[in-house]
């Protein structure tokens, strides 16, 4: 099967994406306090990642070259175990 995407489809997957990004961040407490245009902002440059079990995101040692959010599942780091927030 051969999936073929207008820019109009993509231009409509993308501002999905913002807006699912947005709905979550605006939960969280370290956003709450940021307006929304700002808030957008941030989104455009964020993506939403999904990954199998056991995926490794980094390990130890490894630099950093972005963050996470949690949206679901867990999270096994230094000896103790993530869950989303909310």
């Amino acid at each position: 099967m051969r999936h073929v995407f207008s820019y109009q489809n993509l231009f409509f997957l993308f501002f999905k994406e913002i807006n699912t990004i947005f709905n979550h961040l605006r939960r969280l407490e370290v956003f709450e306090r940021l307006h929304d245009a700002p808030l957008k902002s941030v989104c455009k440059t964020a993506r939403l990642e999904r990954h199998s079990a056991n995926y490794v995101l980094f390990r130890k040692g490894q630099l950093a070259t972005c963050w996470y959010i949690l949206l679901s599942g867990s999270v096994f780091m230094n000896k103790q175990v993530y869950l989303p927030i909310g």
